[in-house]
C-alpha cells in the first residue's frame, strides 16, 4: 500500500522515514522562543525583587 504526502509525493507507509536531525541550530537555541524565555525571565525579576525586599526587611525580620 503506497501513500500520498501532502506534497504529491508518494510514500511507503512500511518505510521509515527519517526525523530532523536533533542538531539542528533550533532544537540546540531553546531560548530564543518566547514561551521558553518569558517564563524565566518573570522568574528571574520576581525573584531578585522578592529578594531585594526581603534584605530590607519588608516581610518582617529574619
Amino acid at each position: 500500500m503506497v501513500g500520498r504526502r501532502p506534497d504529491g509525493r508518494r510514500v511507503d507507509p512500511a518505510v521509515p522515514e527519517s526525523w530532523e536531525s536533533p542538531s539542528s541550530w533550533w532544537s540546540r537555541q531553546p531560548w530564543f522562543f518566547g514561551h521558553v524565555m518569558f517564563p524565566h525571565v518573570v522568574a528571574f525579576f520576581l525573584g531578585t525583587l522578592l529578594f531585594v525586599l526581603g534584605l530590607v526587611g519588608v516581610f518582617g525580620q529574619i
